[in-house]
């Protein structure tokens, strides 16, 4: 016999454990990664470029920090997916 207080009803509109987020919530989460991936890409090009115009070592630097800013945009997309309790 279960008792009322072992059951627990959320409230109208509380989201719960197995409730999916509405679409809009989807849409932000994916525009918010494209475009913390996108941005750290451009800003490795952007110091890689304005380090080699300075040093004239063209291409290597833009080159690194290429891979840098990849490798920081995979970064954060990584936190992003990865459980808070990971």
């Amino acid at each position: 016999m279960m008792d009322s207080k072992d059951h627990h009803t959320p409230p109208e509109g509380e989201p719960t454990l197995n409730s999916k987020p509405p679409p809009a919530q989807g849409y932000q989460w994916a525009i918010r990664i494209a475009t913390e991936l996108a941005s750290s890409i451009a800003i490795g090009i952007g110091i890689g470029y304005g380090l080699d115009r300075w040093l004239d070592t063209r291409p290597w630097l833009t080159l690194t920090f290429l891979l840098f800013g990849v490798a920081a945009g995979f970064l954060n997309l990584y936190r992003a997916v990865k459980p808070p309790d990971a």
